[in-house]
């Protein structure tokens, strides 16, 4: 069903209760239907470049899924029932609205590999992504931390940034002074020269 310009998902879709794998992305659907959350054999889907804006609480019903792609939707949220997803080890989140991190994430125990660039809540400066990693920590580490130590690594981040920052900026004061004083002796040498061919 990839690649198709499917609008629409049947409803009877959520009669297949034995399909483990099922790939509908890069097509064009806003929503998915209701009886979704019967698919719950399933351990691989692909919804990645569709136009979900939400995700159904019974979304929280496929809890045998071991790989999910959302990548590349409108999700500015994720339900409470995310957190059901507990088989859950890869999750692909890229390429979405989302304005914050979603906690819900922090459920997910066997969660092993997480993509969140591209959206809006990472352009707040504390964030600092590699490869969509935590610089230094891995986002997973991040969400299964408790809330003292979460709290702790955006403090440790947040002043390691400032240093780099100030870092930064010692040093292009540094050349800006360099500079400056360079031309000042270019600027006296000339002035000399110049008496010195006035005398003659």
């Amino acid at each position: 069903l990839q690649n198709n310009r499917i609008a629409a998902l049947p409803g009877e879709l959520g009669q297949l209760a034995a399909l483990k794998t099922l790939n509908v992305g890069g097509n064009r659907v806003p929503a998915l239907p209701e009886g979704f959350g019967r698919l719950a054999a399933l351990t691989s889907l692909d919804l990645s470049y569709n136009e979900l804006a939400h995700l159904p609480a019974e979304f929280g019903h496929l809890t045998a899924l071991e790989m999910l792609d959302l990548s590349g939707n409108n999700l500015v949220s994720l339900p409470d029932e995310f957190g059901e997803l507990k088989a859950l080890t890869t999750l692909d989140l890229q390429d979405n609205q989302l304005a914050f991190l979603p906690m819900v994430l922090s459920h997910l125990a066997k969660l092993e590999k997480l993509w969140l660039k591209g959206n809006p809540f990472l352009e707040d400066p504390k964030w600092h992504r590699v490869d969509g990693e935590w610089k230094g920590v891995g986002f997973v580490q991040f969400l299964h931390a408790d809330e003292a130590t979460r709290a702790a690594m955006l403090q440790e981040e947040t002043a390691e940034t400032l240093f780099g920052f100030r870092e930064h900026l010692d040093n292009e004061l540094n050349s800006i002074n360099d500079e400056a004083e360079k031309q000042q002796e270019e600027t006296a040498a000339s002035i000399q020269k110049n008496r010195a061919e006035l005398k003659e």
